[in-house]
């Protein structure tokens, strides 16, 4: 899946815009805030940026324990559409993850609204 992505650093820090909190990971992987944020249970932050700080952990090396019951409990059906055509075009490897990201919300592929 992400193997044959070159830069997972890269890809990541394109899933975490979508959450706006890609302040939270850096082109070498995860920041201490990160870090802290998955280690103690998302204590001190919304429950949002928890999950995507899970998803992000889940794509760097698997170990976010993240459940589609947490996402479609935490995050808004927006972020949610976002969250999950992002992961099937990592699941794909197909380029362009940025470009469902600055179409304003349009899956470019079909052309659908995703809100």
């Amino acid at each position: 899946m992400l193997g044959a992505i070159k830069d997972r650093n890269a890809v990541i820090l394109e899933v975490l815009a979508a959450g706006h909190v890609s302040h939270l990971w850096a082109l070498d992987g995860p920041t201490p805030e990160a870090i802290r944020i998955r280690e103690s249970a998302g204590e001190g932050v919304e429950p949002s940026v928890h999950t995507w700080v899970l998803l992000a952990f889940e794509l760097f090396n698997g170990t976010g324990s993240l459940t589609v019951a947490r996402m479609f409990d935490t995050l808004t059906p927006h972020q949610l559409a976002i969250a999950l055509s992002l992961l099937i075009r990592v699941a794909m490897g197909t380029p362009g993850l940025e470009s469902i990201l600055e179409s304003g919300g349009e899956d470019p592929e079909s052309g659908s609204t995703l809100n």
